[in-house]
């Protein structure tokens, strides 16, 4: 598989429409990226923090034969939330879904602050870089393939993704390059853009929604983005024996 990725479904794959009985939903969990907190109950007027959170008591509830709902408020949510299987598994349902559809962001990136202007050129900007990522394999069934195609990094800058290139003397507006020898990451933004306050996110995270061996479970209007997988992976995994998956926009 020569191009890119958003979803991968590594179980057993039947065509056609999942069919998830959500009337056996009776436990109902909220969560809110901004007013939420993890040590919550996880009610609608004292909501959890994160849709990990919110995953784990769903999980909990299905071992002990309870369907669960749970509703997202909008806002962004940095993390990576993963659905194992379990012997204690039962067939009730688990269901993920935005308050307001499209206002959900499930991000895997990492926000970078504490830029600085590169003293070659202040339209670039420079900040420290940890990561050792390296290159993704070869892929033996694709034509040749540039060392572009192999690198992993993304970088947005208020939501605007840039362009990766491979040395400072190729960048340009709107470009990005990342000297892993100099631990070093240099962005040259928009031109008028204020680095002390723009959101810049670097994806950081391979796999950022996984259901594993789970079945009967519902995903709607959520948005799934900035992950570092490469180029023939996903940022979304159903795998092992999951059956009666549903990926709902509406």
């Amino acid at each position: 598989m020569c191009g890119l990725v958003a979803i991968v479904f590594m179980s057993h794959i039947s065509f056609g429409q999942a069919k998830v009985n959500e009337s056996l939903e009776t436990a109902f969990i909220y969560v809110d990226a901004v007013k939420g907190s993890d040590s919550n109950s996880g009610t609608k007027t004292n909501p959890l923090k994160t849709i990990g959170a919110a995953a784990s008591i769903a999980v909990t509830n299905n071992q002990n034969r309870i369907g669960s709902r749970i509703t997202i408020n909008p806002g962004t949510y940095r993390e990576s939330v993963t659905l194992n299987s379990s012997s204690k598994d039962t067939s009730l349902p688990i269901t993920f879904e935005a308050a307001t559809n499209g206002t959900v962001i499930v991000s895997g990136g990492t926000l970078y602050t504490g830029w600085a202007h590169y003293s070659a050129n202040q339209s670039i900007y420079t900040n420290g870089w940890l990561n050792d990522w390296g290159t993704c394999p070869t892929i033996s069934i694709c034509p040749f393939q540039q060392d572009i195609m192999q690198r992993q990094e993304m970088v947005a800058v208020n939501n605007n993704v840039l362009t990766q290139v491979l040395s400072l003397a190729q960048m340009k507006q709107g470009t990005f390059y990342v000297d892993e020898r100099g631990a070093q990451i240099y962005v040259w933004p928009a031109t008028g853009t204020n680095m002390s306050t723009a959101t810049v996110e670097v994806a950081s995270s391979s796999i950022i929604f996984k259901i594993n061996g789970k079945s009967n479970s519902v995903v709607r209007g959520l948005t799934f983005q900035y992950a570092n997988s490469c180029r023939n992976l996903g940022a979304v995994y159903v795998t092992g024996s999951s059956t009666n998956i549903l990926f709902d926009s509406d």
